[in-house]
């Protein structure tokens, strides 16, 4: 079954990223977007990198 939207459920999050792309890439800024499920050591491995 498939299900036709109507209207773009993520036009908001994506004119966002959009922005963030632009200003990021306009201000030489590298950025690295981490994701896992909780626990998995994220804000470890940053204030480790920090760190070092």
């Amino acid at each position: 079954m498939k299900i036709k939207l109507q209207e773009d459920v993520l036009k908001d999050q994506n004119l966002a990223a959009a922005f963030n792309r632009k200003t990021f890439k306009k201000n030489h800024t590298l950025v690295i977007n981490l994701m896992s499920s909780p626990g998995a050591g994220k804000t470890t491995l940053l204030e480790e990198t920090i760190k070092a």
